[in-house]
């Protein structure tokens, strides 16, 4: 892995350069390998966290796809959960993750590989919990200029329900930060689009970030009211005795 050193040391500073990516492309993703087959997760989905955003008009993206499938296939996320159901990793606790509707079907020229080939919009759910198994755990390490890459990657992928749960991710983040403010803002945007779409779990889940926000801002009055619009939905689904503590 030390061939690999200083490139990952340089992805996160040089990833928009286009000229640097181009070259480095690559070695990049047979670093990210390397590190798969080494069961290193973290490392790896570092990456694909980084690179991806950046990627996601180029050529290549279904190669890196396929990737990042198999990385998540070995985070603590798909060990313990996977979509559709609560995680047991301490940091993360009871979020939890529903796979939304298969896209539609590919072009039939598409179709004959299918099974070696990821959508767009598959990869972003994997993408939004290497994110979730990353920083959940580490907070502080998610600066903005990333943010702003990663908004840009979903709004490029143009998929409304899942831009909504990385609207509700980053909240979380922001939250286990200290950056109530922006956990509120964020939180109330998955809240209110997921209140439209009537969506019981997420809008719990949602409200639980808000939550956690105001808690962290010392409104704990706040805090509670969203806490209790969370209690109500989580009863309206299986997960009926879930709150946010």
């Amino acid at each position: 892995m030390s061939d690999y050193t200083q490139l990952i040391e340089q992805i996160p500073h040089r990833r928009t350069d286009p000229a640097w990516l181009e070259e480095n492309r690559q070695q990049a993703f047979d670093a990210a390998k390397t590190l798969l087959l080494d069961n290193q997760w973290e490392p790896a989905a570092d990456i694909l966290i980084y690179l991806l955003p950046v990627l996601v008009k180029h050529p290549t993206f279904k190669q890196w796809g396929r990737l990042t499938e198999a990385v998540f296939k070995i985070t603590p996320f798909y060990a313990s959960n996977g979509f559709d159901g609560e995680t047991t990793e301490p940091y993360v606790g009871k979020f939890i993750f529903q796979k939304s509707e298969a896209p539609k079907q590919l072009p039939t020229k598409t179709v004959r590989r299918k099974r070696l080939l990821t959508h767009h919009t598959q990869v972003l759910e994997m993408y939004l919990m290497l994110l979730a198994a990353k920083y959940f755990k580490h907070p502080h390490d998610l600066d903005e200029r990333l943010v702003q890459d990663i908004l840009e990657f979903a709004r490029a992928i143009n998929a409304p329900q899942i831009n909504a749960k990385l609207y509700q991710i980053l909240a979380y983040i922001y939250a286990y930060a200290g950056e109530g403010h922006h956990a509120i803002r964020l939180g109330e945007l998955a809240y209110h689009y997921y209140q439209a779409k009537k969506d019981d779990l997420e809008i719990a889940q949602s409200a639980c970030a808000v939550s956690l926000g105001y808690t962290k801002l010392n409104q704990p009055q706040t805090a509670q009211s969203w806490a209790a619009v969370a209690a109500a939905a989580f009863k309206q689904t299986q997960y009926s005795n879930k709150n946010c503590t």
